[in-house]
């Protein structure tokens, strides 16, 4: 996605004639960015059954496994938004 997007908004010009693209461009990785943790909340519902069983069995507690989820699934997360943001800075030429 930053590939396409970059693309879409390749090395912009560093004067004013630029302000409406750089927004468009913030706007779109500011939304890109938030959709990529917004889709945790799905695999989340997806795994409740799951967590709800574990629950009533008393193997462990749902906070348990929410926190097991959230520091599992961090590193991927920083590391897509970094090289989303890197390719995105530096294809588009914001500095």
């Amino acid at each position: 996605m930053a590939l396409i997007i970059g693309s879409v908004f390749y090395n912009l010009q560093a004067d004013t004639n630029s302000f409406y693209q750089r927004g468009a461009l913030l706007f779109s990785a500011i939304l890109m960015n938030a959709f990529g943790s917004a889709l945790e909340i799905l695999t989340l519902y997806a795994q409740r059954p799951i967590a709800e069983k574990h629950s009533r069995h008393a193997f462990c507690h749902p906070s348990a496994e929410a926190f097991a989820s959230l520091f599992t699934d961090m590193p991927y997360k920083i590391l897509s938004a970094i090289f989303f943001n890197l390719v995105l800075y530096f294809m588009t030429n914001l500095r």
